[in-house]
């Protein structure tokens, strides 16, 4: 320690010590203007965070078309309106081969689904917003829609929705890109991801999302009948 007191005092000795500097003299030449650095681009896992938290908690307004090929056949147009712990959602299209109609109505204590050919009215679990909001995301609204079709409740596990359905990002990974885009524009940036259901890694999916909101999302699930493509196009009203 005391060679560093020694050197600074033998510095500030020197500087003492110094002839006063001479003025250089003035120059018309403009001083350089600092650049401001870019804002730093949020990382694939912040953006799909952003995606679920507009899912499961703002109030959400939007269209949405579901197409499937492959192993499960389907189309699907409809409108999702979610307000805290309140979910309306109506579809209809085909399935299967099979004209359908569905809906899905919750009021914070009860839940009531139409399949068409069967319906429910049942307590409605809690988190069943959460459950359906990082679902879109990370498993895609069909899965809700086939089980309506079939007159049962959306899946709601047990636990944190979050070790239900297990994301790991993909980063240079390509793009899924299994049906025509439904939207003209997308943004230039989508996240590949791989979801594991219940411990079974059999989908991997391409979602676009701006500003927080999920704009599409396609995906290929892997079943042991075959492969199934699907397309999800949301439009917030």
């Amino acid at each position: 320690m005391r060679w560093l007191c020694w050197s600074l005092l033998g510095l500030a000795s020197c500087a003492a010590a110094a002839p006063a500097p001479v003025a250089a003299p003035a120059s018309d030449t403009p001083e350089p203007v600092a650049t401001p650095e870019p804002e730093p681009t949020p990382d694939a896992a912040s953006r799909v965070s952003a995606a679920e938290a507009w899912l499961t908690s703002e109030p959400v307004h939007t269209r949405f078309a579901v197409r499937s090929a492959g192993a499960v056949e389907s189309s699907f147009a409809g409108v999702l309106r979610m307000d805290g712990d309140r979910i309306e959602l109506v579809a209809s299209g085909h399935f299967a081969g099979m004209p359908v109609k569905v809906s899905l109505q919750t009021d914070g204590s009860r839940m009531k689904g139409d399949g068409g050919a069967r319906s429910f009215d049942l307590p409605q679990p809690a988190q069943l917003r959460t459950i359906l909001g990082v679902s879109i995301v990370r498993m895609g609204l069909l899965h809700t829609l086939a089980m309506l079709v079939a007159g049962n409740p959306p899946d709601a596990p047990e636990g944190d929705v979050h070790a239900w359905l297990v994301l790991t990002p993909q980063p240079g990974a390509p793009t899924v890109a299994v049906m025509e885009p439904h939207h003209a524009k997308l943004p230039a940036d989508p996240i590949t991801f791989r979801t594991a259901v219940g411990g079974d890694d059999s989908i991997v999916a391409t979602v676009w999302i701006e500003d927080g909101v999920l704009l599409e999302r396609q995906q290929e699930t892997r079943f042991d009948e075959g492969t199934m493509q699907v397309l999800e196009a949301f439009e917030p009203l």
